[in-house]
């Protein structure tokens, strides 16, 4: 479906290689398009978001990897033990889920299953140059340098931004970032003190916990408050997580109490883009919106935005479509504040926490 004025023969230009942009890449090959990803020479570090729901099944079977996922070797997760609200732990299970279990992943291999299946669908997968922030639309296509000695240069009518939280295409056209809270990670992975094959959540005074046992006998453990509730410093936040872990029930086993693996932060607030689409580039993941990881759904959510954006950009009436996926993502993000919302009001045993304070009132 080359279209007219595609440069390099391309249709569209995806910017990052995460899951929203390889499942954008792998859905528009499928479809016929031609199509590049860029992303950056060198991953960063080690990701959160490490479990799936049951209906990740959804997605990965539309874009045609589902048999891919399961001979992958992720651990299916029965159910969940959660410590909300009361001091006594609880368990949600899958047993009547229809789409069976839920997933913990491996993170690394998961990311590269997908941007591996949108190569042999056909699509391209380059290196973003160092001069990649000079990202421009000339007024006919989009332009993107290349990594290499002598850079090269791609260019397409359309664009997917696809570069996670700091939506650097939208941002530049116009779009802001709505945020609704403060919440950060605190993680750290290390070798699994336990064989537990459910996911471990538990409150807290300040925020909560997430704990969960990795396929290859790993594990990562996850502390989430707001951002202006931690001490200054990394060695102050290595402090605060320790002596918040020692105070868990669920979490603290996890991991082996000798564990000296590095704490690392991530922003894990939940946000909105202003508009999530213009005439020539569309936001898919968490470029468009973010969750929150109580929900345990962003990944799920960023395939299943790869998927109905995909067909927004393939669309005979473009436009139309482009404005159905963004009325369709506000919706949708909508039901995930106001459902969060409910959860975390749930939670009455710290009524004088800032935390948990701000988690009472009413999102918009």
């Amino acid at each position: 479906m080359t279209s007219p004025g595609a440069s390099d023969g391309l249709d569209v230009l995806i910017v990052g290689g995460g899951p929203a942009g390889s499942a954008t890449a792998l859905a528009l090959a499928h479809a016929g398009a031609a199509v590049a990803v860029v992303t950056r020479p060198h991953p960063r570090g080690p990701r959160i978001g490490e479990t799936v729901p049951p209906a990740i099944i959804r997605p990965l079977t539309q874009l045609g990897v589902w048999d891919n996922f399961t001979a992958d070797g992720h651990l299916a997760a029965p159910g969940t033990v959660v410590c909300w609200g009361d001091e006594c732990p609880y368990e949600y299970d899958y047993i009547a889920d229809p789409y069976g279990p839920s997933w913990h992943l491996d993170r690394a291999r998961f990311d590269s299953m997908l941007i591996r299946s949108a190569r042999r669908a056909g699509a391209q997968v380059h290196a973003l140059g160092p001069s990649g922030t000079r990202i421009e639309h000339d007024g006919t296509c989009w332009r993107i340098p290349l990594a290499g000695r002598n850079p090269d240069v791609l260019s397409a009518p359309f664009l997917v931004d696809a570069t996670g939280r700091a939506a650097l295409i939208a941002r530049r056209h116009g779009a802001t970032r709505r945020r609704i809270d403060k919440l950060i990670a605190l993680a750290r992975f290390g070798a699994a003190a336990t064989t537990e094959p459910r996911t471990l959540i538990e409150a807290f005074r300040d925020g909560w916990w997430y704990a969960t046992v990795l396929p290859n006998a790993q594990a990562v453990t996850v502390l989430f408050t707001d951002t202006d509730l931690l001490p200054i410093g990394r060695k102050q936040h290595q402090s605060f997580w320790e002596t918040a872990l020692s105070h868990t029930k669920l979490v603290r086993d996890v991991m082996p109490p000798q564990t000296t693996t590095p704490i690392f932060t991530a922003p894990a607030h939940t946000a909105i883009l202003s508009r999530c689409h213009g005439d020539t580039w569309v936001a898919v993941g968490d470029a468009a919106r973010t969750l929150d990881p109580l929900s345990g759904q962003g990944l799920m959510a960023a395939c299943e935005s790869a998927v109905r954006a995909s067909d927004a950009v393939l669309a005979a009436h473009r436009r139309t479509a482009l404005d159905a996926y963004a009325t369709q993502t506000a919706t949708q993000h909508r039901t995930h504040v106001s459902s969060g919302s409910a959860h975390y009001q749930r939670e009455h045993r710290w009524p004088s926490s800032t935390f948990w304070q701000r988690r009472t009132e009413t999102h918009h």
